[in-house]
């Protein structure tokens, strides 16, 4: 099975606030791969992707910054995941995030490869309590490092009270304060042969939405949802804009000529 974000196609919306009828639709684009094309979208942000290989140590970019159409905007998504386990390695992130110096090293290395890009989705996965300072600190480097003008993001699985969250090594109050949005990912990864799995069906969704919203503005949040995990384009994009988030990120393996119509 492909990575769920990195490698496959995937749609992000822009979600206008409110998300009321005679509001503009939202912009739709198309995820490709950094030797692909992206001339035919016409959109906001393409997610690009590069991997943790060691603790200190990232692999190289497959290619360089896509090329975008005008004013479009590009988001690199770096991770923890293994293509050879077809999983992400909680133990390989966690080795990094508990060497101060392995911290520094990747941190360096990812402001270089991130060149270029508008923004960089941090995406480690499989995590543990013991490790929330770290990731804190993690990402209080990284904030500093990175220009003003790039955006950083961060992928958490979506919980409905602090101890979930807690409890994947995501303090997001705390990392609230050094991160300018987040993912909300609605389903646990895909693992070797497996399918992502769905954490919840819509109406569970619309919890973990309203307590991360409880803590987060509603606009510095990101609906991700997958086809594969029971949720596609249409009712993410509901929930989303009902919520009045900033947008929607879909892992659209199963479906790679997705097209979504706002309501």
């Amino acid at each position: 099975m492909r990575h769920p974000l990195i490698g496959c196609v995937a749609v992000v919306a822009a979600l206008v606030a409110g998300g009321c009828a005679g509001s503009p639709p939202p912009v739709v684009v198309t995820t490709i791969e950094s030797s692909g094309s992206l001339t035919d979208v016409a959109g906001d942000v393409a997610v690009d992707g590069v991997r943790l290989v060691a603790p200190d140590d990232l692999g190289p970019l497959p290619g360089g910054p896509p090329e975008l159409p005008t004013g479009a905007q590009s988001q690199l998504v770096v991770s923890n995941y293994l293509p050879e386990s077809g999983g992400y390695s909680g133990d390989l992130a966690r080795a990094m995030l508990a060497d101060p110096a392995a911290r520094s090293a990747v941190t360096t290395e990812l402001v270089e490869v991130a060149s270029g890009f508008d923004a960089v989705q941090v995406s480690w996965l499989k995590l543990a309590s013991t490790d929330s300072a770290a990731l804190v600190d993690f990402t209080a480097d990284l904030r500093d490092a990175l220009p003003e003008d790039t955006s950083l993001v961060l992928t958490v699985i979506a919980s409905t009270d602090f101890g979930g969250y807690r409890e994947r090594g995501f303090d997001v109050a705390a990392l609230s304060d050094h991160v300018d949005r987040f993912v909300l990912q609605t389903y646990e990864p895909a693992e070797a042969d497996l399918p992502p799995a769905p954490i919840d069906d819509a109406g569970g969704i619309v919890e973990e939405i309203d307590y991360l919203t409880s803590q987060i503005d509603a606009d510095r949040i990101d609906l991700g949802v997958s086809p594969l995990a029971g949720i596609g384009a249409d009712e993410g994009l509901r929930l989303a804009a009902e919520a009045n988030l900033h947008g929607l990120l879909i892992g659209t393996d199963a479906q790679p000529e997705v097209s979504v119509t706002p309501s």
